[in-house]
């Protein structure tokens, strides 16, 4: 049984379709079908159910999926294991981030890195952590910066930097800002500026409002921080900001207040059962022992 079978029957199961399939996988639908039908001959079990109006996987064919997925997996690591351990190719590495963190964060750890081990080649995608968590699973970057929390059971993580969260509130003082405090609660008839669906800082933000007992009411939404920032110092709203961010940005029309039990924490995760190479692991330590000298 050749590994390429495996990898035809997972996506004629996630396109539900041999034609899509075979077209992802750039065979003719005949030969796709013929070579499953071979495959389930060999197996004795049928793997899908064909009817004239699609496809449908069987209760065999689920498990044979599930098996055929670590049987990849397994062959996947094991490939990279042996490039990374005989130097086969030049080492690389792909990190996820979201353009919060990547903005604030990737860059001194990317300059303190390639100080340090200037043969690797470090790429990185930037998107909403929603995105970056799909990658992550399907192996499509090596690991990720990401804040807790962390739902996906497939996943591990390694806690790297812990920081305070702020109030950004315009200095003019709009009619509708109430006295100033630490308290996030004094701020629910506020509107709010909070990043798009799908990015993890948008959730911590809710997840804050609610454990206050109120829901925000959103003014705008954006998938910036700096143009969250803008639209807090133009008097259009309040925002949450890390405090990585009034470090670097600190426009002199807003006004930052420190919440009182208010932080988020990053992590770096992986896939459990993915091979994380050596620059990775380099990487990642080298993050986590200069996060101080670096954030404070």
């Amino acid at each position: 049984m050749e590994i390429r079978l495996f990898q035809y029957v997972i996506e004629v199961y996630k396109m539900k379709s041999f034609t899509k399939a075979a077209a992802n996988l750039h065979i003719a639908q005949p030969s796709l079908s013929k070579q499953i039908s071979k495959l389930e001959d060999e197996l004795g079990i049928l793997l899908f159910n064909r009817y004239s109006t699609g496809i449908e996987i069987t209760e065999k064919g689920k498990l044979f999926v599930v098996r055929a997925q670590a049987i990849l997996r397994m062959h996947d690591n094991l490939q990279k294991e042996l490039e990374d351990s005989k130097n086969i190719k030049e080492n690389s590495i792909t990190i996820g981030v979201t353009p919060i963190t990547g903005g604030h964060v990737l860059p001194p750890l990317l300059k303190q890195f390639m100080h340090e081990y200037q043969t690797v080649k470090v790429k990185f995608v930037e998107d909403s952590s929603e995105n970056i968590l799909n990658l992550l699973v399907n192996t499509k970057v090596d690991f990720a910066l990401l804040s807790l929390p962390i739902k996906d059971e497939r996943l591990k993580y390694e806690p790297f930097l812990t920081e305070a969260l702020y109030l950004a509130v315009p200095k003019n003082s709009p009619n509708w800002l109430p006295p100033l405090s630490n308290r996030l609660t004094d701020y629910k008839n506020c509107p709010f500026v909070l990043l798009k669906s799908g990015f993890d800082f948008r959730s911590k933000v809710l997840s804050l409002c609610a454990n206050h007992q109120f829901q925000p009411a959103v003014a705008y939404e954006t998938s910036s921080i700096e143009t969250a920032q803008s639209l807090v110092l133009n008097g259009l709203g309040v925002t949450l900001v890390p405090e990585m961010v009034i470090k670097r940005d600190n426009p002199s029309m807003i006004r930052y207040i420190k919440l009182e039990h208010a932080t988020r924490t990053l992590v770096f995760a992986h896939v459990k059962d993915s091979y994380l190479s050596q620059a990775s692991k380099n990487f990642i330590n080298m993050a986590k022992s200069t996060t101080a000298s670096i954030f404070s």
